[in-house]
């Protein structure tokens, strides 16, 4: 049985988007460290037919996505904190306060 071709061109677009965002990713050894881990992940699951199977891999791997995206935002606000202290804090609505809270 084969893969569905949305399914295929879904997974083809989320790998280039996973790749996309692995060029920032904060690891001592960056972005060759990244594409390895993120090739292994995306081979590991290719034997999968079964959609519903496949849906579930592409679900975990747009919550990746969307995990590194929130790393990314974290890290600029926490630069942006840094750099202009309070009254940079002054502006930011109260839901991005609450996501720097020192622990």
């Amino acid at each position: 049985m084969t893969v569905p071709a949305p399914l295929r061109s879904r997974a083809i677009r989320l790998y280039k988007e996973l790749l996309f965002l692995g060029r920032d990713y904060p690891h001592p050894q960056g972005f060759p460290w990244f594409r390895a881990r993120l090739k292994r992940a995306f081979q590991g699951k290719a034997s999968l037919t079964d959609p519903v199977e496949i849906e579930k891999a592409l679900a975990h791997a747009d919550y990746v996505k969307r995990e590194i995206e929130a790393l990314y935002s974290l890290r600029k606000y926490r630069t942006m904190q840094r750099r202009y202290g309070s009254a940079w804090d002054d502006t930011l609505p109260a839901a991005l306060k609450e996501l720097h809270r020192d622990p």
